[in-house]
């Protein structure tokens, strides 16, 4: 017999910083890609797709700190941002 108590919990976390930062930061910059940021960070695009839709809930720290060199690269007049961050970002 199933019973509700044997279903398993889904637990909804936050998206990491690095995802606000992006959106904000291609929403300002409507001529800059999700690709071309990725690119010039040097990481795949799809790891940046995939933690922006969802897919993946965290990011490694060293590819977070990637895109914010990205962004400050592509626009130096943005200040450089200070986050200090838990877990795997």
């Amino acid at each position: 017999m199933w019973s509700m108590k044997n279903e398993p919990r889904k637990i909804t976390l936050p998206p990491p910083p690095i995802v606000g930062e992006v959106s904000l930061f291609l929403g300002e910059n409507p001529s800059i890609s999700e690709r071309e940021l990725a690119l010039a960070a040097g990481i795949p695009p799809e790891s940046l797709n995939r933690v922006k839709n969802r897919v993946r809930h965290d990011m490694m720290s060293e590819n977070a700190d990637k895109l914010r060199i990205a962004m400050k690269g592509l626009r130096p007049d943005l200040p450089t941002p200070v986050v200090q961050e838990a877990g795997g970002e």
